[in-house]
């Protein structure tokens, strides 16, 4: 195995999931006109949420999005009334300090209720590993970048052809 093809493709795999999470920080900026500085936090509670499913009710890693998604939009909802709502029309300063805090108190919360040790999962297909070129990874990550993918065209095929996703763009 060389270095330079595993770099390589270890990069676009990673580089669509982040860009996925950059879609989303985008978004919410470009409607609300709010940098929230707490949408990191909100994918950890995701993949806490994530993680619990997959340690306590011992479900797929991929199934728990049926449980994770949900609970972390109605999170999100939450705070979008109860915190960023309020926020919109105030001034920057307003803004940035108010999403740092939300972000430090979700920091926090999850220090109390998860700790802040280091964890990791591991399926059964997470040892198939598939060799390309000289480069090797694993199924995991493949599917994750296929989900980013899809995940990201919808997003796209939404906000460009719905009419929710034109009056968005609108604003």
């Amino acid at each position: 195995m060389t270095v330079l093809p595993q770099l390589i493709v270890s990069t676009l795999l990673l580089g669509g999931i982040y860009a996925l999470i950059a879609v989303g920080l985008t978004l919410t900026f470009g409607v609300m006109r709010v940098v929230n500085f707490a949408h990191g936090e909100f994918l950890m509670l995701g993949m806490y949420l994530a993680l619990f499913a997959f340690a306590r009710l011992h479900f797929d890693p991929y199934v728990t999005l049926v449980l994770s998604l949900p609970i972390s939009f109605a999170v999100g909802w939450a705070s979008y009334r109860g915190v960023m709502r309020p926020i919109v029309h105030a001034s920057h300063n307003v803004q940035v300090f108010t999403t740092v805090g939300l972000s430090i108190a979700l920091q926090n919360l999850a220090l109390v209720l998860w700790t802040a040790d280091a964890r990791f999962l591991r399926t059964d297909y997470y040892a198939v590993v598939v060799r390309i070129g000289g480069a090797a990874f694993n199924v995991a990550q493949i599917v994750a970048f296929a989900l980013a993918v899809a995940l990201t065209a919808g997003l796209f095929a939404f906000m460009r052809w719905s009419y929710i996703g034109k009056v968005m763009r609108a604003t």
